[in-house]
């Protein structure tokens, strides 16, 4: 059997492990490489970011200098990892063309998102919609004042929200790749998620599994059964 590079961009302030624990699930011939964002986690140093072109042109850049030649390649992007592997697809930035398309909790790239407004709030009001999303249980304003936990998780997940703040869909035309569209009905509704279908020539797949944006947190086990079943 044919070894697979599944290739895993993470959410807005995501860090490369967030995909740790899908590793471990997926079948042996199946190897996951996570990508790291600039000025995130091991890239911590880095500067972020200053347009989505640049971090979908440094995403690209990483998968291409980690392509095996015998393997095939497959993308699985979360959130607005989702977007960043589109865009990847859209551009034809890769040196090899991916077999599967996996996407989770983000609406179509050409809709309005209201995460586009989210780089227009304060700190205080940002720090509220972190936790309505589940991505935290509390963010006090002591910790919206600490130096360590601005710059290693706060700050980052802003810079990405300005990021998805000035994404525009430059091409209308549609990708053709076989893809699996995963989503929480409470956080992306059925009729927001299946606007993806626009994006694609294939007929997209989509799933709904859990009960918030980061889903992948307690239901990996069944993300990477689908993922299993759809590389066989």
């Amino acid at each position: 059997m044919k070894k697979i590079q599944l290739f895993c961009i993470p959410y807005a302030g995501g860090k490369a492990d967030m995909f740790d624990s899908l590793r471990d699930c997926l079948r042996d011939d199946i190897r996951l490489v996570s990508v790291e964002y600039s000025g995130h986690g091991t890239r911590a140093k880095s500067e972020f970011y200053q347009s989505f072109d640049e971090m979908t042109d440094d995403v690209a850049s990483i998968i291409n200098g980690q392509l095996d030649e015998n393997a095939e390649i497959a993308l699985f992007g979360y959130s607005m990892g989702s977007v960043v592997a589109f865009e990847l697809l859209r551009r034809k930035l890769l040196i090899k063309a991916p077999i599967y398309l996996f996407i989770a909790s983000h609406e179509a790239p050409g809709e309005h998102w209201e995460s586009m407004e989210y780089c227009k709030l304060g700190d205080r009001e940002f720090a509220d919609m972190l936790m309505s999303f589940g991505g935290f249980e509390k963010i006090d304003d002591r910790m919206l004042t600490n130096r360590f936990f601005r710059r290693m998780i706060f700050d980052p997940i802003r810079a990405d929200y300005n990021l998805i703040g000035s994404y525009t869909l430059k091409d209308e035309s549609a990708v053709d790749i076989p893809v699996t569209m995963l989503y929480s009905h409470k956080d992306v509704p059925t009729e927001s998620a299946l606007k993806w279908q626009n994006r694609f020539s294939h007929k997209a797949e989509f799933i709904m599994m859990g009960d918030n944006h980061f889903f992948i947190r307690e239901l990996y086990p069944q993300v990477a059964e689908i993922i299993n079943e759809r590389l066989k």
